[in-house]
């Protein structure tokens, strides 16, 4: 594997597993959804999506990041966005199934990729199973992952959920990657 692969596996396998949702001692930590969606730039500026009815925007180190119900277990629906910079040539499927790969010890069985855009640019989505570590040890989780390439980055567009609120999760999902606008 080369160095910026690996350098990029690496950073992928740290964003599926840091941050994944649930257990936070500060539940108002955000600012609540009021009467229905809230415009919201990234934090870099780079795109600005919404924050769903419902949800909460959690500012942080991640580009957005927008804390849903919680399940009877306290775990938290979390739609994530994280970005990456990449060389020019790096192709976005390639990238998507080597993270994909990179995890696959840790992930259940993930579904074949998925094309679609994002505010007119071509991405990727999968969907698999995560089983937590550290503090949410051995809790499982349902991931949609997107991935989109715009200019120098790789977005990683994460909905993580418990598996019983993972359908209802979807649509928070749909209407954040509708709203999507490119700066």
């Amino acid at each position: 594997m080369t160095r910026p692969a690996a350098t990029l596996t690496a950073f992928a396998t740290l964003v599926l597993f840091a941050g994944c949702g649930g257990g936070s001692t500060n539940k108002s930590a955000g600012t609540k959804a009021q009467g229905g969606p809230i415009p919201i730039p990234a934090k870099e500026g780079e795109f600005r999506t919404v924050i769903p009815r419902g949800y909460t925007n959690n500012p942080s180190v991640a580009q957005y990041w927008a804390r849903g119900p919680e399940a009877e277990d306290g775990l938290a629906i979390n739609l994530i966005v994280v970005r990456q910079a990449v060389p020019k040539a790096v192709d976005l499927k390639t990238f998507a199934d080597g993270t994909l790969g990179s995890f696959s010890h840790r992930a259940g069985r993930g579904s074949h990729l998925e094309q679609l855009s994002v505010d007119g640019e071509p991405a990727v989505a999968a969907d698999y199973f995560v089983t937590a570590s550290g503090t949410l040890k051995g809790r499982k989780t349902h991931v949609r992952q997107v991935w989109v390439k715009h200019g120098p980055w790789v977005f990683f567009i994460r909905d993580i959920a418990p598996p019983v609120q993972y359908a209802a999760s979807l649509g928070a999902l749909g209407e954040v990657l509708a709203k999507w606008h490119w700066q």
